[in-house]
């Protein structure tokens, strides 16, 4: 005699099938977020990694020279000058870092003598994975067009006008124009200083709204603004293209201890947590929104008796 086969009901189907697309659900919604934390943790580590690059191939630099590289160079103009004095050549920090970074090549091809053709060559160290690799153009006053390459890391200025005195800070940091800052000259010790830090394409701070930003390893071309639509780079000034200045990241009261950073000029970035910034001892690492505005002033400067 042949025992029937059973025969499974429609509703116990459907059930076998709801509960398996709960289950792929829950699945999605717990992986999906982690692979984002994940790609978000790799990126951050990816700039920082950059910077911390960065920060060996200056010190590399100075052990040659004995001596940071300048800011950027310029011909024939008084450290009090203003930038409408420049007139060239404008060679930037990360031109002359080329041999340290294993661009020997990109290196031999720059001639300190002559005025910058400008290139559109991406370098990947001088880069945030966030950040545009789109190279831009500016206009020279005696150069026209020029293609820069685009970065996301900038010396830092110190506080002062890069308008009025690019090559004499109110308040020196480690780079301006013209500068020649050796370990000895960082008085406020070199942990305590800032030496470059991270500036995005794109960004807010607390006070403004979204600007648009330009940043280059190559130079600082006389007298250039950059080609775009946004009316906030209109007074751009060359050295701001590869240096930062602190004095315009702080808005509002002292009390409120938030330094706004300013995406033009200053320090910008598109990480949650905060903005990257290499010491002038080369270590790396993350600066938070919330950290004080005074504090973050006084490492601005190399040698101004601030060394918290």
């Amino acid at each position: 005699m042949r025992t029937p086969k059973s025969r499974r009901s429609p509703g116990f189907m459907l059930m076998e099938s709801l509960v398996v697309l709960a289950v792929i659900g829950v699945l999605i919604a717990v992986i999906i977020p982690a692979i984002a934390r994940a790609r978000g943790t790799a990126q951050r580590t990816a700039c920082l990694n950059n910077l911390k690059n960065i920060g060996l191939a200056l010190h590399n630099y100075h052990s040659t020279f004995n001596v940071f590289p300048p800011g950027y160079i310029s011909r024939d103009v008084a450290p009090e000058a203003s930038a409408t004095a420049e007139t060239g050549p404008g060679w930037a920090w990360g031109t002359m870092l080329m041999p340290q970074l294993d661009q020997g090549v990109l290196g031999a091809m720059t001639n300190f003598e002559l005025d910058p053709p400008g290139i559109s060559t991406v370098v990947i160290p001088f880069l945030c994975p966030l950040d545009s690799q789109t190279p831009f153009d500016a206009i020279g006053a005696s150069a026209g067009p020029v293609t820069l390459p685009p970065a996301s890391f900038v010396g830092m200025f110190g506080r002062g006008s890069m308008i009025n005195s690019p090559g004499a800070p109110s308040v020196p940091g480690m780079f301006y124009r013209n500068s020649r800052v050796s370990m000895d000259d960082v008085r406020d010790g070199l942990s305590q200083t800032w030496m470059i830090g991270e500036r995005s394409r794109t960004a807010t701070d607390p006070f403004t709204e979204a600007s648009t930003a330009r940043a280059t390893w190559y130079a600082a071309i006389p007298g250039s603004i950059p080609v775009c639509n946004d009316s906030s780079m209109q007074d751009v000034n060359p050295a701001a293209f590869v240096l930062g200045t602190a004095d315009r990241d702080i808005k509002g009261p002292k009390s409120d201890g938030i330094p706004a950073f300013n995406a033009v000029d200053g320090f910008s970035s598109q990480h949650p947590l905060g903005i990257h910034f290499c010491r002038a001892d080369g270590s790396a690492s993350a600066v938070h929104r919330d950290m004080d505005g005074e504090v973050f002033r006084a490492m601005a400067g190399r040698s101004d008796g601030s060394d918290r």
